[in-house]
This record gives structure tokens, C-alpha cells and sequence, in this order.
């Protein structure tokens, strides 16, 4: 059985035929990112989670955050989740870290965005 993917981690786009079995296969990838790629994408997918934070202050009510590492793919709703519990009462300068840990994942929430007056 194959399945097509399009490659992620590059600007190429690669659209990757992988041939499942004992010894799987990639066709299509320009560069080797794609089969390590490919791989990972069948057995343990993962992602950075982007998104925002609302904050207590009415000049900046929310806030841009993304996690610091990827995180595998069925963790995102539960990070999406939390993150929308959050309510930050402190600026933070960018790449400061928000939330440790966020949902179990492993990953720290750090702000992307400015909070500045």
C-alpha cells in the first residue's frame, strides 16, 4: 500500500509517495529532509502549536504564542485548549515563556508578539 504526503519542512513542497511495508519506501523528495520527513509522519507526527493567549490588558488584549519544540500531533487540541484558558496578568517580552509544560506535552508556551505600551 502507498500513501502520498507533501513535505513540510522545506520551502520545496515535495509531494512523497511512501510505500508501506517491512522496508518503506520514499519517492518524490528532493532533498533527504523528505524521507526522514515521511517517516516520522507515519509513526509519530508532529507539529508547533501557534496561537494566542488573552491577557488582562485592554491595550493588548491578546497575545501571539507558539511552543518552543513540536509537539506529536494528538497533543494539539489539548494544548489548544489550555492556551485558551490562559489569561496572562504580566507582560512578557517576546520569547519569554508564557506557560511551562503546556497540557503535559513537554513544550513551553513562549510569546511571539509584542506586549508592549
Amino acid at each position: 500500500m502507498s500513501v502520498r504526503l507533501t513535505c513540510i519542512i522545506c520551502p520545496n513542497g515535495c509531494e512523497l509517495t511512501v510505500t508501506e511495508g517491512e522496508n518503506p519506501t520514499v519517492e518524490g523528495n528532493l532533498c533527504p529532509k523528505g524521507v526522514r520527513f515521511a517517516l516520522d509522519e507515519l509513526t509519530a507526527p508532529v507539529r508547533s502549536f501557534t496561537g494566542t493567549v488573552a491577557t488582562a490588558f485592554k491595550d493588548v488584549p491578546v497575545v501571539s504564542v507558539k511552543t518552543d519544540r513540536d509537539i506529536p500531533l494528538q497533543m494539539m487540541i489539548p494544548v489548544a485548549r489550555a492556551a485558551a484558558a490562559l489569561k496572562l496578568d504580566r507582560r512578557l517580552e517576546v520569547g519569554e515563556t508564557a506557560f511551562e509544560n503546556i497540557a503535559g506535552s513537554g513544550a513551553n508556551l513562549i510569546i511571539t508578539g509584542e506586549m508592549k505600551i
